[in-house]
């Protein structure tokens, strides 16, 4: 409790909102909701003592009353300074003092004895908006807001409205560095008025933009056995860039092909057939059609002879993809390649290579380089490499104990942000990476590496550098790495005992070189990864690259009960999550970590993403790190583009946490970065996840250190549809009451299902958190009751069962499911990417049969 005492009060309404630098900008044909903060009374503090841990004193005369939200400025209490981020509710009050409830945590030593508490909402202050669009443009533009009633008004509205670019414009920049000024020929004006004080408005300007399309389909080449069946089968995925619409269409070419399951969503399932030869698969753009991508699916000349290798992964046919034009490596004891550090990887002159490595285990780390000539494409990669399983379906081995490399590789000490030895095992990089924005692939691209066994890349395995020295191998060291590159394919892999299973990064300071993307990781068994006696910054997956795909793995905990870090923990765009069997159990190299899925924001690119990066600032003196001003020609528009792109699926998926890990998915930021460098939509649907922590949260939208952080521009949404929670009874759906939520048929069990009982007050014995109070979230305006920015909380959506309905390790429906018949029809942009395959207990894919059944398999499941 905190005791407060406060003085003459003013009755001030004003109305704010936080948007970019350098304002909105969009896409046409974008929906964003922007908030404004409508402030009221403010009492001025005068002094203030600390009772005790929590507690303290303020003296001043109080004018607030019982009810009221307010927020503190000044006092320097909280954990990150001042404590202007949160909101506090009065819970009783004298003449000379008032109340609020939560805790605080404050720092004694930067105690200020003067402050102020403003009204944000309660008695005679509603909080609510007027909005209106004005200027030459405003019938390009259209609004949606709700009032209190959850009827669609403009009018007594809530401080959230939702605004559609239905035009685009020509965004460019003007003036010099640190003068620079963006701007759209069609622009429009946002105006929220407050209802409380009509004389008191915010004007916010919004451009749209219009953009070049570019589309995207990973992953690019992928070697599959004949005869369909689950080492038959490839999901393919397309993204398109420039454009809010994401349809693409699909068509196949070549002797290979077997079948489409269709040919118009974002994704494309391709089943092989008896025939031997290449299907090309293309995505056209529908909003666009002279823009497409395509893909090359190999079926070779054999059926698989296992669904599953003894490793665990999804098997690759050890053969020569005949259409290759490049040159033929063998790696093994009695071939030309004893070892793979042998292979002249940074001198491939041509692109079409393939490399087969025989069984054995093979002490070496390498690197993947550029051509030296020619242009690597889906049709003649730079490289692929495949691991030969033996008889009994065991890979070859890349070892990290006392491994070597080739003396060519990049060193570490060199460049700890690109280099190759002592970082991985297996690890992609361009020596003269360091170039501006370009359309095509940044190199090396076109690489796909399968069928192998990679381990021991961690704290007290050694290895001999590339110029004879012996080194450790560290906590953050990757089994693969990519440090830039386009089209690359991690399929099949065992990946064990390595600080991160695998590490993908875009990292900024190569410019556009750089560039990490479009990359699959598929198939694979990864686990045992993160740091040895805890720390938080490894992982199993860590992927910093731009639309990843990671689809049919088996993700199985952290190298010790200490480990920290995430099971995926993700920092790109567009990233897709999909069909995974991601399970802790608490036994050595299975720990659980802190977070099951980390989905951040951009963290080693943001001047790619961020206008005010990509530009520079204001005052601004010098280039460096701001891409434009050295004469990167993305533009702005390509920036939005890329800001755009910000939605992310987690589908299909199995979750199982014994304990630990108390966040299913964290999606929102940790760096305190700008709004457009945030996730910004999360579609979730059709998982199934059991989690044995008490106190559980499936979603934590929040920043770190309890939100304690200015307001952003935009609030990130999560999207839930025909999932199944398993949870505990005292776990809730969200861990800030800032979450924007909409539910469609999900199945909770019955003693921790949330309730749609209106109004839904933010307590935690409800389902919904009720950290809005304390240190726990930034505000924003008439959050609470939590139904006002939630959508489908009805007995429909939100369904229950008493018992589990799947069994305990399949997930497989249970006598009469109570899922049964109970998933309904997916609608708008999660639709376009539907449920297809199911992972099981065994670890390979196979095709959904009944799409009625809510979560993640059905009855339909070979197990």
């Amino acid at each position: 409790m905190i005791f407060v005492t406060a003085v003459a009060h003013a009755q001030v309404v004003a109305v704010t909102a936080n948007p970019p630098q350098y304002g909105y900008f969009v896409l046409k044909g974008s929906t964003h909701r922007i908030h404004v903060t409508v402030s009221g009374e403010v009492d001025t503090i005068t002094a203030w003592s600390e009772s005790s841990a929590g507690t303290a004193t303020i003296t001043a005369t109080n004018t607030l009353s019982v009810g009221d939200i307010v927020r503190f400025d000044g006092l320097s209490m909280g954990r990150a300074g001042d404590l202007n981020c949160c909101a506090y509710t009065v819970t009783a009050r004298t003449p000379t003092s008032f109340t609020v409830a939560g805790k605080l945590f404050y720092d004694q030593a930067r105690i200020a004895d003067s402050g102020k508490a403003t009204k944000l909402s309660g008695a005679g202050f509603s909080g609510l908006i007027n909005w209106s669009l004005s200027g030459p443009n405003a019938n390009n533009f259209s609004l949606s807001a709700i009032n209190s009633g959850h009827s669609y008004s403009l009018t007594n509205a809530e401080p959230w409205v939702d605004i559609t670019a239905n035009a685009g414009g020509t965004c460019s920049v003007g003036g010099t560095l640190g003068k620079y000024k963006p701007t759209s020929t069609m622009t429009v004006n946002l105006v929220g008025t407050s209802v409380d004080d009509p004389t008191k408005s915010v004007t916010i300007p919004y451009g749209a933009c219009g953009a070049k399309v570019q589309v995207f389909v990973a992953p690019s080449y992928i070697p599959l056995f004949k005869g369909g069946g689950p080492a038959g089968t490839e999901n393919v995925q397309s993204w398109v860039l420039g454009a809010i619409d994401q349809r693409v269409t699909w068509s196949a070419s070549g002797p290979g092909c077997g079948t489409l399951a269709d040919t118009n969503m974002r994704d494309a399932l391709f089943t092989s057939g008896n025939t031997q030869g290449r299907c090309t698969l293309t995505a056209t753009s529908v909003a666009d059609n002279t823009k497409s991508d395509h893909a090359v699916m190999y079926v070779a000349s054999t059926n698989a002879p296992y669904n599953v290798t003894a490793r665990g992964t999804k098997p690759v046919p050890c053969e020569v993809d005949p259409a290759m034009k490049g040159k033929l490596y063998r790696v093994g004891a009695t071939r030309e390649y004893t070892s793979p550090a042998a292979l002249p990887l940074n001198a491939l002159h041509s692109p079409g290579n393939t490399v087969l490595i025989d069984p054995g285990t093979y002490h070496n780390y390498i690197e993947i380089d550029p051509l030296v000539s020619g242009t690597p494409s889906p049709e003649q990669p730079t490289v692929v490499m495949i691991g030969c399983a033996d008889s009994n379906g065991n890979l070859p081995v890349f070892d990290a104990a006392n491994a070597t490399g080739a003396s060519w590789i990049s060193n570490e000490v060199a460049d700890g942000n690109s280099a190759c030895s002592g970082q991985a095992v297996i690890c992609m990089w361009h020596p003269g990476s360091y170039s501006y924005y370009f359309p095509g692939p940044v190199q090396p691209a076109y690489v796909f590496v399968g069928g192998l066994t990679i381990q021991n890349a961690r704290n007290g395995y050694h290895f001999t550098t590339p110029n004879g020295s012996p080194a450790t191998w560290n906590g953050f060291s990757a089994c693969v790495r990519s440090n830039m590159g386009s089209y690359q394919t991690f399929y099949g892999l065992e990946l064990n005992n390595c600080g991160n299973g695998t590490f993908t990064d875009f990292n900024g300071n190569h410019s556009w070189g750089g560039f990490v993307g479009a990359t699959t990781i598929e198939g694979s068994n990864i686990y045992n990864a993160g740091f040895a006696n805890g720390g938080t910054g490894s992982h199993n997956v860590y992927a910093q690259g731009w639309m990843e795909v990671i689809q049919g793995n088996t993700i199985s905990g952290q190298y010790d009960p200490a480990a920290g870090g995430a099971q995926i923990k993700l920092r790109g765009v567009a990233d897709i999550i999909r069909n995974n069997r991601i399970t802790c159990n608490d036994t050595p190299g299975h720990y659980c970590g802190t977070r099951t899925i980390d989905l951040v924001e951009v963290q080693d690119a943001p001047n790619y993403i961020l206008l005010e990066a990509y530009i520079g600032g204001a005052g601004q003196t010098a280039c460096s790190g701001t891409p434009f001003c050295s004469g990167d020609t993305m533009g702005m528009s390509g920036v939005i583009a890329w800001q755009e792109m910000r939605n992310d699926l987690v589908y299909g998926n199995i979750f199982f946490v014994k304990s630990g890990a108390g966040q299913l998915i964290h999606f929102n930021g940790d760096h305190s970065m700008s709004t457009a460098a945030n996730r910004r939509n999360l579609y979730y649907y059709s998982n199934t996840s059991k989690i044995n922590v008490n106190g559980a949260q499936m979603f934590d939208t929040g920043q770190p250190g309890g939100n304690l952080l200015p307001v952003p521009a935009e609030w990130q949404q999560v999207y839930m549809y025909n999932n199944i929670h398993w949870g505990p009874r005292d776990g809730v759906v969200n861990r800030t009451t800032t979450q924007i939520t909409t539910m469609q048929t999900n199945m909770f069990s019955a003693h921790a299902k949330p309730t749609t009982t209106t109004p839904i007050p933010a307590e935690d014995s409800t389902g919904w958190t009720s950290v809005w109070s304390n240190l726990g979230g930034t505000y924003f305006q008439n959050m609470v009751p939590l139904d006002l920015h939630m959508t489908g909380l009805s007995s429909a959506n939100v369904l229950s069962a008493t018992t589990q309905p799947f069994v305990e390790n399949t997930y497989l429906p249970v006598g009469n499911p109570p899922q049964k018949e109970k998933a309904s029809t997916i609608t708008g942009f999660a639709a376009l990417t539907p449920v297809r395959l199911q992972i099981n207990s065994s670890g390979y894919l196979v095709l959904r049969q009944d799409l009625t059944v809510l979560g993640a398999v059905d009855s339909g499941a070979a197990q």
